[in-house]
């Protein structure tokens, strides 16, 4: 595949921003129209898919090496980079400061970073054009709602991007925004990279092609991606899964002897807030009643605490429930067992051990009936995916929840001796396809080797 030449700093694109937007309106509405014909031939194809993804899930897990990099000197390296939610934003922080190190340790002049993303990333440094954090929304028809908002977003991006004419711009997961970003970004001769590759082998293959046409590299976190990638014609490398280095660093608390606690994580956006916070809550309460333990409803931001103490007032009239924001390292050191959505919280989860029951809950009957034609992967949940196995109890569903069958799996987790044996043994198997710690460390080498390969010898 070919590759476009870095443009030079203060150069136009030949297509003004407003051109290359409707550009990526048009494929979309394209995208839309093929729409039933790719939802029929998923479902036809969902077999031959599944056993081609069970053969990727056994593939070795394999880190890629770290490159060895020739930085300029003559002038900073200029990175555009980009992040739309609460996990995303962690990752794209602590790879500013990875990349900031990696040039001091090269003797090169620091970088200069501009994008999108939240107030972690400016206050990291980042000259922030957009809070694509706080303004995150999540789903299909939440997109369409916010379609001229979005469009506007992706018009003024290009546009800054432009005059500011990056070296290498980094996209940290969120596809729905990200993948159109890159293939402008691309127009404008820019080198892009993408951490924390889309989930096209959980449900649409053939997104893959379109995302390898305009990524130049994929920095994968899950050890199966590559293989998978690879057969799309697309260049990803295993860097290995973030959350670990969160784990290994020195704030982090180790487990404590007194493990008194059911941790219930109801995730970060008001949409998932909404939909699962009440009822996860009532039924970790019904089970940490039974075993004589507390419950803490557990997140980092303040924001998100204070929301989910307004969702909750009821269940914390009586003092048996607890919201905690801050420390969630102290929170899970104490924890006995988890009750948590899907998402990056499940390997923090996997990693420290935490005995953990997964749940989510679709928008509604739509969004189960598409997910039933299109998903082709066994598990929701990425520990049960590393191990081809239910690790986790994990439940997917739309309208009411299945709580006697969450509540029977969260008490067997907080007090069945026999199954948190098995666990502890299957988590020690799926850790060690995680690649430890160092992921942002690596992926800032491929970044900084993708921004500087034309100096490479």
């Amino acid at each position: 595949m070919a590759r476009p030449t870095p443009s030079p700093h203060g150069s136009r694109p030949a297509r003004s921003a407003a051109a290359l937007v409707r550009r990526e309106l048009l494929r979309a509405v394209g995208d839309a129209v093929l729409f039933p014909a790719r939802l029929v031939s998923s479902a036809l194809g969902g077999p031959r898919a599944k056993r081609e993804l069970q053969q990727c899930l056994q593939a070795p897990a394999q880190v890629a090496p770290v490159p060895q990099v020739v930085w300029r000197k003559d002038r900073p390296l200029r990175v555009l980079i980009s992040c739309a939610e609460v996990s995303g934003e962690t990752h794209a922080v602590n790879l500013v400061h990875a990349l900031r190190r990696a040039a001091d340790a090269a003797g090169a002049p620091e970088p200069v970073f501009a994008g999108l993303g939240g107030e972690r990333l400016q206050a990291a440094g980042v000259v922030l054009w957009h809070d694509t954090v706080t303004h995150a929304r999540m789903g299909l028809f939440a997109t369409v709602r916010a379609l001229r908002s979005y469009l506007r977003l992706l018009e003024q991006t290009v546009t800054r991007s432009a005059a500011f004419a990056p070296d290498v711009a980094v996209m940290v997961d969120s596809p729905a925004l990200h993948v159109p970003l890159m293939s402008m970004l691309r127009t404008l001769g820019v080198r892009t990279a993408h951490l924390v590759v889309p989930q096209h082998w959980a449900w649409a293959p053939w997104r893959a092609r379109r995302w390898a046409g305009c990524t130049d590299l994929g920095l994968a976190i899950l050890p199966f991606e590559p293989a998978w990638f690879a057969r799309r014609g697309a260049q990803v490398v295993l860097v290995g899964h973030p959350q670990l280095d969160a784990i290994a660093a020195p704030a982090a608390t180790a487990p404590s002897s007194t493990l008194d606690t059911l941790v219930v994580l109801c995730g970060s956006r008001q949409t998932l807030l909404e939909r699962h916070a009440q009822w996860m809550v009532q039924i970790a309460a019904e089970v940490a009643r039974d075993l004589g333990l507390r419950v803490v409803v557990a997140h980092e931001r303040e924001a998100v605490a204070t929301q989910l103490r307004h969702l909750l007032s009821a269940e914390l009239a009586d003092g048996s429930v607890e919201v905690c924001a801050g420390d969630l390292h102290a929170v899970l050191s104490r924890a006995r067992a988890a009750l948590t959505v899907s998402g990056t919280i499940t390997i923090d989860l996997l990693a420290r051990g935490v005995p953990t029951v997964v749940v989510y809950r679709l928008a509604g009957h739509t969004e189960e009936f598409l997910a039933r034609m299109m998903v082709h992967v066994p598990y929701v949940a990425a520990p049960n995916l590393l191990v081809n196995a239910n690790l986790m109890p994990e439940y997917a569903f739309a309208g009411a929840p299945p709580r006697e069958a969450i509540r029977r799996d969260l008490r067997r987790a907080a007090s069945d001796p026999a199954w948190r044996a098995e666990y502890a043994r299957q988590v020690a198997q799926a850790r060690a396809r995680l690649g430890g710690d160092g992921a942002i460390a690596r992926a800032a080498s491929h970044v900084a080797e993708l921004a500087h390969r034309d100096l490479q010898p």
